[in-house]
Parts: structure tokens; sequence; C-alpha cells
């Protein structure tokens, strides 16, 4: 039986390149078991993004509205409805410069200023060409929702499909995705 340290070694070894994605463990994992029995498996990888299954989606949307509200007196409108309502109408998307910004916060797990303390010799410039989350925010609430699923595509997407095309090929198992055809 292989120990848990292993597992990851052999997935991290099918990679060819860094990847910060911990769900190709399991992916790795389910890949294996599957390529016992099956040779082609259908994945439903991209439906959450082309249906708006994240709850990061409807986190931007629901301030919108709210959008109009100056920078500098979007901490104000953001407590008060946090002391008044729970946050029923406003969350702290809000406090971002843009939704479209508030949307990638969303998926960074460090802020611009942290990754360069760590790599110093990465330029802030190079971290804002690595970003598909910034656009103008659109009036129009279907424009809006369009470009947020398209940022979804183009930036989650790539690495999803990556970690699942080389987890699954490092086990003879193909997968087909339909939500994305």
């Amino acid at each position: 039986a292989q120990t848990c340290l292993d597992i990851i070694e052999d997935a991290m070894n099918e990679l060819g390149e860094p990847f910060a994605d911990i769900s190709m463990l399991p992916t790795y994992l389910l890949s294996k078991n599957a390529s016992k029995d099956q040779k082609v498996i259908i994945s439903g990888d991209g439906g959450d993004e082309l249906f708006f299954g994240y709850e990061r989606f409807s986190s931007v949307f629901k301030n919108k509205k709210w959008n109009w509200i100056p920078n500098k007196l979007r901490y104000l409108a953001y407590g008060t409805d946090r002391v008044l309502f729970s946050n029923d109408h406003i969350n702290d998307c809000i406090l971002s410069s843009s939704l479209s910004m508030a949307h990638q916060g969303l998926h960074q797990r460090f802020n611009d200023s942290d990754i360069l303390k760590v790599f110093p010799q990465i330029q802030k410039e190079d971290l804002k060409a690595l970003t598909f989350y910034t656009r103008e925010d659109s009036k129009d609430d279907d424009e809006f929702l369009q470009n947020m699923r398209e940022a979804e595509f183009l930036g989650m997407m790539q690495k999803t499909l990556s970690k699942v095309d080389k987890m699954s090929m490092a086990n003879s198992l193909e997968v087909r995705i339909p939500f994305l055809r």
C-alpha cells in the first residue's frame, strides 16, 4: 500500500512544473482507481463556471447595485450594512477598487505585496499581466455576469484542465469534459 507521501511524490512527478492546486491529489487517486476498470470517463469540470455555481459569483454580483458609492464611503456603507443587516445587502467585495478586482481577490490566496516580498525579482507590472479579472465593470447585469464567467474560464479553468489532463494521463485514463465543448 502506498503512503500519503508516496502518492504526493507520484502526483508531483507527473506535473513537470510547479503547481499549487492541492486538488491534484484526489484527482490523481480518482484517476488511478477509475483506470482499473475504465479507459474513458466523463468529468463535470466546467459546470460550476458555466452555470454560476460558485458562491463567488453571487458574492460579487450582490454588490453591483452599490458600486456607485464612492470608494471613500464604501467602508461606511459596508459597516452600516454589517451592523444593521448582518451584510444582507453588501459584503466585503464592495471594499475593492472595482468588482472585477473583488472577483480576482476571491481567487487569490496572497496579495501582491506579500508575493513581492517572497519573490522580489518579480516586478509589479508582471503580476498585473497574470490576471484575467481586470476589466471595466459593465453596467449591464448580463454583460457583467458573462465577463465574470469568461474570467473563470480563462483563469480558473486553464488550471483545472491542466490538472485533470496530467493526473488522468499519468494513470492512462482519458477524461472527456462535455461542459467545455
